[in-house]
């Protein structure tokens, strides 16, 4: 196992909150600094090109990952933004934040598409379909929903059975089935087909927060409070327990796995992230540089880079460590959710720059 610690410098471009590190730092690539306040959320583009981050400022941030001033700013919710995520597609973004909205963007123009509001309460998290045809969201409301990610954009399916907060659901790469997480400390997966419960797993009596398949949809992972992160496999909407990935010293934010596969990061409130091997559950990487807990992480849809985004204001790219014995990949699913902060009642400015 490697554990990278960083002391970079840092170069200005612009006038611009934008840096690279430099002095040799073997893994981070760049770091983001333009955010005000905690961010909770950060994404790739599909091409890889760009980094959308957001948080407690309410102001979704596109960065060109060119070492450029190149910042394209979307506005328009009037709190938190949770979570960020781009549709397997390309063509669209997906936003969840606290004012009970899920906001659409075009990822080419930076336009807004649509704002849907299909819950009564705080959106922790969003996710596509693997066709970028439907969108998932877990709430604070304690439920699921499921809906048409183009017009006519309804709600198509109410998941209820959460007894407390929901802070993550993703679909299966098959679209059969989803699973979800929360704050009444279980995971639940079910199925789309008839849009009911197939099983309830408890999360060792503890707060569930981040949930994910893999891409070849052989395993389904989770993570919340406590030091672990549990792996489970996944065969026709059923899951029993494959390993557990212990390392870190405090609640695990998010997990996520590459879209190879081969490999897993993990999030954390001890300030890291980790690399593990989706196979071995080995840990190959510890990547310490931010200063506050870590919220999301992402992987590039090449798998040759990570994002993260923290609360000390920061986004950083890195590079991804290599497993030893990578798989092949099969057939890449984006993976969505969202950290778990509290909300932050501020108000945006309501339009996109």
């Amino acid at each position: 196992m490697r554990i990278i610690k960083t002391a970079a410098v840092i170069l200005f471009l612009c006038g611009f909150s934008a840096f690279s590190y430099g002095a040799g730092e073997e893994y981070i690539l760049h770091t983001l600094m333009t955010h005000t306040d905690s961010v909770m959320t950060a994404d790739f583009s599909k091409d890889a090109q760009h980094v959308y981050s957001a948080g407690y400022d309410n102001v979704i941030v596109k960065w060109k990952l060119d070492n450029s001033s190149n910042l394209f700013y979307l506005k328009g919710h009037e709190d938190t933004v949770n979570c960020v995520r781009a549709s397997g597609d390309g063509k669209t973004i997906a936003s969840a934040s606290n004012d009970s909205t899920v906001k659409l963007w075009s990822e080419k123009s930076g336009a807004a598409v649509k704002t849907l509001s299909p819950h009564s309460h705080y959106i922790n998290s969003v996710a596509f379909s693997k066709d970028g045809k439907k969108g998932i969201s877990a709430s604070s409301d304690k439920a699921v929903k499921i809906w048409s990610a183009a017009a006519p954009y309804g709600v198509s399916a109410t998941l209820n059975g959460h007894t407390d907060i929901v802070r993550s659901a993703v679909f299966s790469p098959d679209g059969l089935y989803a699973a979800s997480c929360g704050e009444d400390c279980t995971v639940r997966i079910w199925s789309l087909k008839t849009n009911t419960l197939l099983q309830t797993i408890n999360f060792d009596d503890k707060m569930a927060y981040s949930v994910a398949f893999s891409s070849d949809g052989k395993y389904l992972a989770a993570s919340g409070d406590g030091n672990n992160a549990k792996i489970w496999n996944f065969s026709k909407g059923n899951a029993s327990e494959k390993f557990v990935l212990s390392g870190h010293n405090g609640a695990i934010n998010r997990i996520v796995f590459s879209y190879g596969g081969g490999l897993i990061a993990t999030a954390g409130e001890d300030t890291d992230i980790r690399v593990w091997e989706t196979d071995t559950g080995k840990c190959i990487a510890v990547l310490s540089g931010h200063a506050d807990r870590v919220n999301d992480v992402s992987f590039s849809s090449d798998d040759k880079m990570l994002v993260s985004a923290s609360d000390d204001k920061t986004v950083i790219v890195w590079r991804v460590p290599k497993a030893e014995n990578p798989p092949k990949a099969e057939n890449p699913l984006p993976q969505a959710d969202n950290p778990l902060p509290k909300a932050a009642g501020q108000t945006g400015e309501g339009e996109i720059w």
